[in-house]
């Protein structure tokens, strides 16, 4: 008896995870701006065998777990293969997200405009949409909602109102790293002119030290966070 109830307690927790415990053979992308070290072995201090750039493939070789915490990243270094090499490299900047091989030209400061197009590629099969009506809570006008679910769990809203147009997303397929990093690298790589106009701070509260309560960016009108499991993120798409 005692052992059953050691399960129920800790699959919870393997379950609602920030960091995902991937397959022996899953391919896995780079995530980190600056790039990220193959390692000799699961340590930052270990030998360095070469440096893959933001959106390099890896494959996972083995599943062995070794966990650590690096630049305010929980994750775990996984034993891969990185070309023709092997070596261990941390999760906090690894994703098992399918990401465009080439973003779309980045032009509107206050939006987000990659994340719909690595959304498409990572939803599952349409099962349900329809619309709804609202009161707006800051506007006496009237708002709508058109909706999606898919069989992966995902719900995808527009929210359409006085003037904006919003897209909340319900997703297990994302964790609140890959949010961080995607975030960072589309900050980094803005235009010139739109780094001059605002600040784009990003703010990450964590709720026990280690794990990601919610990230926002408010001059981007981007933010995450999460309810349920799930992560749910919301980007503005248009705001007059």
């Amino acid at each position: 008896m005692r052992i059953i109830l050691i399960l129920f307690i800790f699959v919870p927790i393997v379950a609602f995870s920030q960091f995902d415990f991937y397959k022996k053979g899953d391919t896995l992308t780079v995530l980190a701006n600056n790039g990220l070290i193959l390692r000799e072995s699961h340590s930052v201090n270990s030998k360095n065998l070469m440096q893959l750039k933001f959106g390099d493939k890896v494959s996972v070789i083995d599943t062995l777990y070794y966990g650590d915490y690096i630049d305010e990243r929980q994750g775990s270094w996984i034993h891969v293969r990185a070309k023709d090499k092997t070596g261990f490299m941390f999760s906090g900047y690894l994703t098992n997200l399918k990401i465009p091989k080439h973003f779309q030209t980045k032009q509107n400061c206050l939006r987000y405009d990659q994340f719909e197009e690595i959304l498409t590629l990572n939803t599952g099969n349409l099962i349900g949409e329809g619309e709804r009506k609202f009161n707006s809570f800051w506007e006496k006008s009237k708002g709508y909602s058109n909706w999606k679910v898919y069989d992966d769990g995902t719900i995808i809203q527009h929210l359409f109102g006085y003037e904006f147009e919003d897209l909340i997303v319900h997703s297990y397929n994302f964790n609140m790293f890959d949010i961080l990093n995607l975030l960072d690298n589309y900050l980094q790589n803005l235009p010139t002119n739109c780094k001059g106009l605002h600040k784009y701070e990003v703010k990450v509260k964590k709720n026990n030290g280690l794990d990601i309560e919610s990230i926002e960016c408010f001059d981007l009108r981007f933010s995450a966070k999460i309810i349920g499991g799930q992560v749910v993120i919301q980007s503005n798409i248009y705001e007059l």
